[in-house]
């Protein structure tokens, strides 16, 4: 979709017709203070469908691009509310993002063994 003024018509639309494609639509946008106002609607709006919108959102919306003010303004929500539920959407979408490298473990343990063995030579342990 292209970022224009009407992306964010037919998202404000979808949000307001309770229509499932808005998760879609609001992905394909990239503009921080459109996407505000469309996060302050979103987060006004207690259907029950829309609330479930959010499990989706999450799981590709952290990862995407100028989506870091609807993030914050939905997890501020949450907390307020005290919505354990939509907490713990948030902490497992977090802990997804989280950049993790493999170590060579066998690298480090010859590592560690060294600085162990220097460790008890310092400290006097037999």
């Amino acid at each position: 979709m292209a970022e224009s003024a009407a992306g964010y018509l037919l998202a404000e639309e979808y949000l307001s017709a309770g229509d499932e494609r808005f998760v879609e639509t609001i992905l394909a946008l990239h503009d921080p203070k459109r996407l505000s106002g469309l996060a302050e609607k979103w987060k006004k709006d207690h259907r029950s469908t829309v609330r479930g919108w959010l499990e989706a959102y999450l799981d590709r919306g952290l990862q995407s691009v100028s989506h870091d003010p609807v993030v914050k303004r939905l997890f501020k929500q949450a907390e307020e509310r005290r919505d354990d539920e939509q907490l713990a959407m948030f902490m497992a979408g977090f802990e997804r993002i989280v950049r993790r490298k493999l170590r060579n473990w066998r690298g480090c343990a010859a590592w560690c063994g060294k600085r162990w063995r220097k460790a008890r030579w310092v400290w006097g342990h037999p």
